[in-house]
This record gives structure tokens, sequence and C-alpha cells, in this order.
């Protein structure tokens, strides 16, 4: 039989479940706030209490990334791109690739990224290198031991070496032609000295001054310099003959004319022998110039041309026969009837200034026939220069 309860034996009862849920609500508490600060402690740069004490966690920092550096070869030059972490790294970088390449035939087109690494980074090399040039090698190996860089693709391709055009120079001085330079091979030599001798004849033509070296005589340079006289084209002559022989060349013709007084002089006596034996004819007492005379002139301006930069002064003379001033009127007509026709013959004008000397420069006895016709004649004085 159930008894009742007493109200104290009740009491207790109560006051006993109201302690265990006390205690099972603070167990609950103390439970979520463990939870809680392990949430807060998985979290990335979170603070959380404890026990009064502010604690701070900081997150690790990202991994580097791996440096990639490319190096595109050209023969003899090369072209680096691709990241490094620093400016040490670049300049160390740079010098590696001048020590193979050649300062100068570097290209720097590195970008600075402090995200990479150079340990675990790799360096790429490809392109175009001539035969037997192992820079592109000795470029990928050292960067590997000097920055770490683990040698990456590897793509060269192996061209024969460039040579360079020839240079010849020739060399010319009275009657002698002296050869110096560069050519390919005893052929052109022989060739070279074949074109001088045509122009200078055989025996004037020293060729042991040219070197035999790898070059092409494609786009060769071939000069022709020194000191030529006046009246003297073999020059001309020389750089015509070579440039049909050598067509795939490059010939220039920088002789000068030898200008000095001496030079001169002998020219003009030279001119006037021409003359005595080709005189530049006139119908008696005019001044019209006979048909052989004119045929004469064409080496006149064959003359004249030869001293492109110099004036040319044309003086008529005449025998003793008759007045002075008729004389004076006359020579001053022939020697201005010449210089018409040197300008039809394609002498340009400013050129050419005229002077009539009458019969008062004779070179000849005007006692004689053959005296009065040597003084009926035509001079040509050339400027001198300053």
């Amino acid at each position: 039989m159930r008894t009742e309860a007493t109200e104290d034996e009740q009491g207790d009862r109560r006051a006993v479940y109201s302690a265990w849920v006390f205690l099972g609500a603070l167990t609950a508490i103390f439970v979520g706030m463990a939870l809680w600060a392990s949430q807060l402690n998985d979290t990335p740069d979170s603070t959380f209490v404890d026990a009064g004490r502010t604690t701070s966690t900081t997150s690790q920092p990202a991994a580097l990334k791996p440096a990639i550096v490319h190096a595109e070869i050209n023969r003899s030059t090369a072209t680096l791109s691709g990241t490094v972490p620093d400016e040490g790294a670049r300049i160390q970088l740079v010098r590696i690739a001048e020590d193979e390449f050649g300062r100068g035939n570097v290209v720097d087109d590195l970008t600075i990224d402090p995200g990479v690494d150079l340990a675990t980074g790799t360096i790429d090399i490809r392109g175009v290198s001539e035969t037997g040039d192992d820079a592109p090698e000795i470029l990928r190996l050292t960067a590997h031991a000097q920055l770490g860089l683990t040698p990456g693709e590897f793509d060269i391709s192996s061209v024969d070496p460039a040579v360079d055009p020839a240079v010849v120079l020739m060399a010319v001085e009275g009657d002698s032609v002296v050869l110096t330079g560069t050519v390919p091979d005893e052929a052109t030599v022989r060739r070279l000295i074949a074109a001088a001798e045509a122009a200078y004849g055989d025996g004037n033509v020293d060729g042991t001054g040219l070197e035999i070296v790898p070059t092409t005589m494609e786009a060769a340079t071939i000069t022709i310099e020194g000191p030529t006289a006046p009246g003297d084209l073999r020059a001309n002559d020389l750089a015509e003959v070579t440039a049909l022989d050598f067509n795939s060349a490059i010939v220039t013709n920088a002789s000068e004319i030898d200008l000095s007084d001496a030079a001169l002089d002998a020219y003009e006596a030279q001119l006037q022998d021409t003359l005595a034996t080709n005189p530049i004819l006139f119908d008696v007492g005019t001044s019209r110039i006979t048909d052989e005379g004119q045929a004469n002139l064409l080496q006149i301006v064959a003359a004249i041309n030869a001293v492109p930069d110099l004036g040319v002064e044309i003086v008529g003379h005449t025998d003793s026969d008759g007045g002075d001033t008729v004389n004076q009127t006359l020579s001053e007509s022939r020697a201005e009837a010449v210089q018409e026709a040197l300008v039809n013959l394609g002498i340009p004008a400013e050129r050419l200034t005229t002077r009539g000397a009458g019969s008062s420069e004779p070179i000849a006895s005007n006692d004689t026939r053959e005296g009065r016709q040597r003084n009926r004649r035509i001079e040509f004085k050339f400027e001198r220069p300053g």
C-alpha cells in the first residue's frame, strides 16, 4: 500500500531535482564556451578571451611561387624575360648572360616579383645559335649554379656561323696599286689583281696585303683611295672594272686629284702638247673654228672634266702679223668662240672665262712660218685652289 509522502519529503525531492537541473545547465554553458573557443582558434587573425587574458593568432605567410625565367637566343644576342624576386637577382642574371654573350648583346625584359622563389624556379632557353657556340648551355648551367634555377626547356637550333662581308682597300699612287684587306679565298685575290692590272698594267699591282679569312663578297666593301694626277683617269677605270667583276659588292672611288701647283703646271704643259699635235684651228683671219678644230675640242672636254672642281681660263693668241688692235680683238673673239663650243659640248659656262692676249705672248719666233703658226694658238689655264 502506497503511503503518501509528507510535505517535508516532497520538498526535499524538489530541492534535489533543482540542483541537478542547475548542474546540467552549468555544464552545458561550459561545453558551449569550449566549443566557441575552439572555433575561434581555427579562424585566422582571430582573438578570444581566456580567463580575462586577450590572445591573438596570426596566419602563416602564403607559399612562394617558383620563379620562371626565359632566355631567347638569336645567334650572338640573348633576351631575358620572366620573373625574379628582387633587383639583386636581376642584376646577377643579366651579368651571367653578358659574360657569355657580351655587354650590349643582352636585352633585359625581366620583371621583379617578391612572391617568386629562385630555389624552386626554372630557366628555359630556346632560339637559334651558331654551330659550336656553347654560350646558351653555359648560361643555363651558370644560372643553376649561382642562382639555383633548375634547367628547364632547352630548345636551340644550330645554324652555320655568319660571316662578315669582305673589306678591300685599293691604294693608288702614280702607276702602282697596293691591295689590302680581307677576302674569302685565293680565287678572289686573283680576280682583284686582274681588275687592278686591267687599269694600271701588268706588274704594277701588289696583292700581298690581302688576307684570306672567312668572309663573303656579297655586300663586300671595295674602296679606291689615294692621290691621282690631274687627267689621270685610271682610278675611274679601276672602279668600273671592279664593279663589273664584283657586281654584288659596294665599290667606291674615293681617290683625290692632286691639285698642287706642280701637278697643275705639269697638266697644263701636257695639255699644250696635246694641242700642239691636235690644234684648235680657225679659218684665216676669223674666229670660226674649222671642222678639224671642232673634233680636237673633244679632247679638251675630257681634260676639263678630269678636274671638275676647277675653273678654266681660255686664252687666245695671234702671231705678229697685223696691228695690235686687230690682233687683240681677234684673240678675244677666238677665245670666246672656244668657250661657246665647250659649253655646247657640256662644260658648264660658269667654269669658263676668256682672255685675249693678242700677239704679246709668243712661244716661237714670228720671223718664220712655223713660228707664226705656233703662236696662233689657244691655251687653257686652270685655277689654283685657295
